[in-house]
């Protein structure tokens, strides 16, 4: 999981692949920048890290896997590769890209898996 900033910038925190064993990675990226939180007195405040960019995304594949509770942890991660937007030319800076979350829904929606 990688860290874009607001205008889907590799952030300067987040690491680069590829795997030792060389899959591509980061898999996808999601916003890390700036990331809107609520702190431990009840405020908003803006935050930096892949830990946040991660569970920001994990919340939309939660509602992915609402949607779809047949589908397998696999195919659905597999949809949400291939909606990135770097989805046909993963690198090992930005990954799979910037999932659209829409379209992972689409992809869900018409696969047979």
């Amino acid at each position: 999981m990688g860290a874009v900033n607001a205008d889907g910038l590799n952030t300067r925190f987040s690491s680069v692949g590829n795997s030792a064993d060389g899959r591509v990675k980061p898999d996808v990226m999601a916003m890390g920048e700036r990331s809107a939180v609520i702190d431990s007195e009840g405020s908003l405040t803006f935050v930096n890290g892949t830990s946040f960019s991660c569970p920001i995304l994990c919340g939309g594949v939660a509602c992915l896997m609402q949607a779809f509770p047949n589908k397998r942890p696999e195919v659905v991660i597999d949809a949400v590769r291939r909606s990135g937007n770097n989805a046909n030319h993963p690198d090992n800076i930005f990954g799979y890209g910037i999932p659209d979350l829409w379209k992972a829904y689409e992809i869900l929606k018409s696969s047979k898996k």
